[in-house]
């Protein structure tokens, strides 16, 4: 693996954080569990910017001939649909982003304009995201030095995917066009360490300002990378900010491994396409993929790489090679990937005189490697072409890839370019009060924190600070006793969701009522929530359970009956009614018997 301190590595930070006010140009809610309604279809068509160019991940998305099919929800509008104009920019979300900018010592413009950024991969159902800069040249201090913020940015989010097959798509409309603050940092940041520091210091700092949404995917983070003498490349949707020091070490290693591999493609030279139909040899294979391809219609297509044999099994990030790398080139236009004889292909099914044959058609030596994939004939052909004109660019190109669960990454497409960028026209500019600006406090997540030390434990204060839910904390750490709630909201959610538990916020927001309200104890609020997300209840029926199973908090005449009959015997009351009481309850009542 690549030493991800070393010099010359540079690295680069994108936050997005979904903001909890209504939809960015309409007053529809912001809510993403809303009902479903219809749905509708939409072919994607590439426009030039206002320069007159054509954008090269435009221009990749439309070669694939996609379609795509929207789910209407409740929560969707005619501005969604791109059958109206936008309406007036929510003024809750510009406000957050210039609250967010002034804590990050940034300039804002002086005009905000929105701008259309073209996206053909179905997201938008216009075809474009709406973005506009808000502030530039801003900072933060590290542990590691000064790291710069480029800019801070209010966009739309995107459709929801909800599948994908072949060249049709199925998104849902419920989630587009919440506000979404984009902060991008300059490539300052040294290493895989430090990145991480900068994302939780970026996301405590959204998180403080109590607009951001929570859940699943309502923050996301894309690193910019490239080693020396390599271009950028980035690697979007890190959701945990632990995986993003791997993310970092496999993107340096992949980059080294294809920059070594570059020198050898340089020797051996380009390829030729020279694309072949092997669909007769394979026609009683014992492959059971290629068999039900065959037996559906579609071809296996074959293509020869001279002089590659041994070259495409090239480890380049950990569980892919370089024959990984190229097989998702082949995805994008619905075909299986590619298999190459780099591979065992005896462990696929195929056989050994099947894997003869194949080099037998293409002419292959030794020396030689093929690749084959499966699909319609125009699928098939248009892959390997793609497969093709990716291995006669050597090297590392400059893409938009994704970050895998196991910290390696895998190709999306070609990286943007300005070219994608073209003025919203139905949106008026907006003029940004500077004195207004100047008189904006900023956000203190040292004070945040010293605050909270003096409810909590340093170590307590520290985690909740980091967690999605400091918010929920603050709406009901005066219900009830800090120390749980906190205690709550990070060790035991996180412990619950580790054992399958489906929590919902509002099932917590219902079982922390109950606590505060003294209906339940501190130890039952896991059994509650084990239950209710077992039942799939309503949330108005969790106060029916907790009395159905018997958790209701024991009253205080209960209580000191309980105790008495005990024998002031604090571990035999709480083996036996443990989830019925609060300790310190008992311990004052025993206490109290002491005294007299």
């Amino acid at each position: 693996m690549v030493n991800t301190t070393a010099s010359g590595l540079k690295i680069g930070l994108e936050i997005h954080q979904r903001i909890g006010s209504g939809k960015l140009f309409c007053r529809c809610a912001a809510s993403i569990d809303t009902k479903k309604i219809t749905t509708i279809k939409r072919l994607m068509h590439p426009v030039k910017s206002e320069f007159g160019e054509w954008d090269r991940s435009a221009r990749f998305e439309q070669s694939r001939d996609l379609n795509f099919t929207y789910e209407i929800y409740e929560n969707n509008c005619l501005v969604e649909l791109d059958e109206e104009p936008p309406h007036e920019l929510d003024a809750d979300a510009l406000n957050v982003c210039l609250w967010v900018a002034k804590s990050l010592n940034c300039k804002p413009v002086d005009i905000v304009q929105v701008m259309r950024k073209q996206v053909l991969d179905g997201s938008c159902v216009s075809g474009f995201q709406r973005t506009m800069l808000i502030a530039t040249d801003g900072y933060i201090e590290t542990s590691k030095g000064r790291v710069s913020i480029q800019t801070v940015c209010l966009e739309e989010e995107s459709s929801g995917i909800v599948e994908k097959s072949g060249e049709a798509t199925i998104y849902r409309l419920d989630r587009l066009g919440i506000p979404l603050i984009e902060i991008a940092t300059c490539p300052d940041i040294k290493d895989g360490g430090q990145a991480r520091e900068v994302a939780e210091h970026l996301g405590m700092l959204i998180r403080l300002t109590g607009k951001a949404q929570r859940g699943i995917g309502s923050i996301r983070q894309d690193v910019n990378i490239s080693i020396p003498e390599c271009v950028r490349v980035e690697i979007k949707g890190a959701q945990e900010l632990e995986l993003i020091p791997t993310l970092v070490a496999n993107e340096a290693t992949r980059q080294h491994a294809m920059a070594e591999i570059a020198k050898k493609q340089r020797e051996i030279g380009g390829i030729v396409p020279l694309i072949t139909d092997v669909s007769d040899i394979l026609t009683q294979t014992a492959c059971k993929f290629a068999a039900k391809a065959l037996s559906e219609g579609k071809f296996a297509i074959a293509i020869k790489a001279k002089g590659y044999a041994g070259l495409l099994g090239t480890e380049i990030q950990p569980e892919r090679r370089f024959g990984t790398e190229l097989s998702d080139y082949a995805k994008f236009y619905g075909t299986t990937g590619i298999l190459h004889s780099d591979e065992n292909l005896i462990k696929y099914g195929f056989s050994e005189n099947e894997i003869t044959e194949i080099r037998k058609r293409l002419d292959c030596s030794e020396k030689d490697a093929f690749m084959l994939t499966l699909g319609t004939q125009k699928n098939a052909a248009q892959a390997l072409e793609k497969v093709v004109e990716r291995i006669n660019q050597p090297g590392v190109l400059e893409e938009t890839r994704k970050a895998l669960p196991n910290g390696s990454n895998s190709f999306l497409r070609p990286l943007p370019g300005k070219a994608r960028l073209y003025p919203e026209t139905d949106v008026y500019p907006i003029v940004i009060d500077k004195k207004a600006y100047a008189k904006l406090k900023k956000l203190d997540l040292e004070g945040e924190k010293a605050k909270l030390e003096k409810l909590l434990n340093p170590d307590l204060a520290g985690k909740i600070i980091r967690s999605p839910y400091l918010q929920l904390f603050y709406e009901y750490h005066k219900k009830a006793n800090p120390v749980t709630v906190a205690t709550f909201l990070t060790d035991t959610v996180v412990a619950l969701r580790r054992e399958g538990v489906q929590l919902s916020e509002e099932m917590m927001r219902a079982v922390l009522a109950l606590y505060g309200d003294g209906k339940i104890s501190q130890y039952a609020i896991p059994e509650v929530l084990k239950l209710a997300a077992a039942a799939k209840t309503q949330i108005s029926a969790i106060d029916r359970i907790v009395k159905e199973n018997g958790l209701t908090l024991l009253s205080n005449d209960e209580l000191e009956r309980i105790v008495k009959e005990n024998e002031f015997n604090l571990g035999k009351i709480m083996s036996q009614y443990r989830l019925r009481v609060e300790s310190e309850a008992v311990k004052k009542l025993i206490e109290k018997r002491g005294q007299n």
